[in-house]
């Protein structure tokens, strides 16, 4: 089911790579790239993730954003790191994610955790990748809502390396 009432934007785009400023492209990787090996490190590019803002009343108790997730809320978006990507990307160690922008009107889910935007318990997520796809639910709060998830490699000793996605 389709249902367009407002755009909504969180990039995921490469946050490292060879910038290509000077010869007049613009650093972002083609959002249907798989992993690659970059100058810096693997880098995966990935398409926007758009939704509406879940202020509609699907269980009829009040607006939905302002109500913990509940099994009949319909106004989720899907974001899925797939299992190569994160292979590559990982290469063993732990990713952590971050979200930037109107964090206030955006929420990060996996699974039925919030863990990331309006009211999460921090400003990062640290996992394991499970040798499998990882699906993250977003939630957005009012309309324009715009914010960026970076991924960045967290290597044995907790030292944080150069974000894997990010951008605007």
């Amino acid at each position: 089911m389709k249902r367009i009432i407002a755009l909504f934007c969180l990039l995921l785009t490469t946050g490292c790579g060879v910038d290509d400023a000077a010869s007049g492209g613009d650093d972002q990787p083609d959002a249907s790239a798989g992993p690659t090996e970059g100058l810096s490190g693997p880098t995966a590019g990935l398409a926007n993730v758009f939704g509406v803002p879940n202020l509609d009343d699907d269980n009829n108790t009040g607006t939905d954003w302002d109500e913990p997730r509940f099994p009949e809320d319909d106004d989720l978006a899907s974001l899925v790191l797939s299992a190569d990507n994160l292979d590559v990307l990982a290469s063993g160690a732990d990713l952590t994610l971050s979200l930037t922008g109107d964090t206030t009107k955006i929420r990060v889910y996996r699974g039925a955790d919030l863990i990331l935007g309006e009211g999460a318990p921090g400003e990062h997520y640290r996992f394991t990748p499970p040798g499998g796809d990882v699906e993250f639910t977003i939630e957005f709060g009012d309309f324009l809502a715009a914010g960026t998830l970076s991924i960045e490699r967290v290597d044995a000793s907790g030292v944080q390396g150069g974000s894997i996605f990010g951008g605007n």
